[in-house]
């Protein structure tokens, strides 16, 4: 679905606004390391970003993000009731900044995580035990589906001479060996290869020109431009981890 964001209001970048933009900013980013996925992540930081600024309607929440293990076969009462528990110990920190609270939630937390780990572990390590007590086919088809892929790809309209070709060429490869081209030794350059550091950050976003039109995202310049330290290394630790895993989200692509 297309949803058109509205623009964010041009701000009188006063220390004032400055330091209240920032505050609040910092506030709805605290949640950033509970969203997992770039895709996600990148939504949550656009969204952030907006409810700061002063966009309305724009849900905020990390648990919003999140796509739970609940869909997962192993994901029991016991993960739910821990997840829970975590997010509520979370949630009250974001209202009351208690120090207290946040290492309970900590706690908790860790608790959490290694319970999904265990019962991950234990369900696919008991995968070939289940699949051999299996009493009818239909059982058995069930426990393959838990973990098999299930994206299939049907295409009536491929002749019955494409088939052919295909099976031929795979049950009959060719034997004789083609030239080898020389390829160049890779190259690596170590100050290229690095994550990116908060000084190359901060000189992209002093070289972007203010007062033009935004994307997508309805978001100008402006508001990255006015984010401090702290809110900037959440900028950085998302780029990082689209460097680090060469993937990044469908929205860079649009214009």
């Amino acid at each position: 679905d297309c949803v058109t964001l509205s623009l964010l209001p041009r701000l009188v970048w006063s220390d004032s606004k400055k330091k209240e933009y920032n505050n609040k900013l910092e506030n709805l980013f605290s949640g950033y390391t509970e969203v997992k996925g770039i895709e996600s992540k990148g939504s949550f930081i656009i969204d952030c970003i907006g409810r700061a600024a002063g966009r309305s309607g724009v849900p905020v929440s990390g648990r919003d993000y999140q796509k739970f293990a609940s869909k997962k076969p192993w994901f029991d009462g016991d993960c739910s009731r821990l997840r829970d528990r975590s997010f509520a110990l979370l949630n009250s920190h974001r209202r009351n900044g208690s120090g207290i609270i946040k290492q309970f939630y900590l706690a908790v937390n860790k608790t959490y995580k290694l319970c999904c780990e265990r019962k991950e572990r234990e369900f696919y390590l008991g995968v070939g035990e289940r699949l051999d007590k299996a009493v009818s086919s239909k059982e058995y088809w069930a426990i393959v589906s838990t973990f098999k892929n299930k994206s299939l790809f049907i295409d009536s309209h491929i002749e019955g001479s494409a088939w052919f070709e295909h099976f031929k060429s795979l049950l009959n490869p060719a034997t004789a060996v083609g030239a080898v081209s020389y390829a160049r030794p890779l190259v690596e350059i170590e100050s290229l290869d690095k994550p990116f550091e908060i000084e190359e950050l901060r000189c992209v976003l002093n070289k972007a020109k203010e007062n033009k039109a935004p994307g997508p995202d309805q978001i100008p310049y402006e508001f990255f431009k006015g984010m401090n330290d702290d809110c900037l290394y959440i900028l950085l630790n998302f780029f990082n981890e689209i460097f680090v895993a060469g993937v990044a989200p469908r929205s860079f692509g649009q214009s």
